[in-house]
C-alpha cells in the first residue's frame, strides 16, 4: 500500500512540476491540463488545488478558482500562498472586502521565513486602493517597505498615493 501511495505521489510531483513549467510560459490551458491530470492520481493535493486555482485565476474563471483555493485550504488551511491567491482572486472578481479578509489571514499566519510578506502587503495596499480607502493603503505599502526596503513596487504604488 505504501508503494502505491508513493508512485501516486510522484506521478502527480510530475504533473506539479510540468504544470508549473506551463505557467512559468504563460501557457495557462496546457498548466490546467497538468494539474487536473495530478489531481486524478491524487486529489489530496494541497499544491496541485492552489496551482489549479491559480491558474483558472489567470484564465479569469474566478469561481472556479476560490473552488480550487477552498480544497486546498480544507488539506492545508495554514498555507499562506493559497490565502494570497484566494485573495488575489477575490480581489479581480469584485469582492475586495473578502480579498482583504484572504489577506489578514495570511499575515496573521505568515512566518519570518514565507518570503512573500511584502507581497502580502502590497496586495492588500491595491484592495484598500480599489475601495477608495487611500490611507490604509499607504500604511500597507509602509509595511511592505518596512519589510523590503528596495520593493520597487511598493514605493512606487505609495508615491502614486501620495503625490
Amino acid at each position: 500500500m505504501g508503494l502505491l501511495k508513493n508512485i501516486k505521489n510522484k506521478l502527480s510531483d510530475n504533473s506539479l512540476a510540468e504544470g508549473v513549467n506551463c505557467i512559468k510560459n504563460d501557457k495557462y490551458e496546457e498548466a490546467l491540463k497538468y494539474f487536473e491530470n495530478g489531481l486524478k492520481k491524487n486529489p489530496k493535493d494541497a499544491a496541485l488545488w492552489n496551482y489549479k486555482g491559480f491558474t483558472l485565476e489567470k484564465l479569469e474563471k474566478f469561481q472556479e478558482a476560490l473552488k480550487c483555493f477552498d480544497n486546498s485550504l480544507k488539506l492545508d488551511p495554514e498555507k499562506v500562498i493559497t490565502w494570497n491567491s484566494k485573495g488575489v482572486t477575490f480581489v479581480r472578481f469584485g469582492n475586495v472586502e473578502e480579498g482583504i479578509k484572504c489577506y489578514d489571514k495570511a499575515l496573521e499566519l505568515h512566518s519570518e521565513f514565507d518570503g512573500i510578506i511584502d507581497g502580502l502587503w502590497i496586495n492588500k495596499g491595491v484592495a484598500f486602493e480599489r475601495l477608495g480607502n487611500v490611507e490604509e493603503a499607504i500604511k500597507c505599502y509602509d509595511q511592505a517597505l518596512e519589510i523590503n526596503p528596495s520593493s520597487g513596487l511598493a514605493l512606487q504604488q505609495r508615491e502614486k498615493l501620495v503625490s
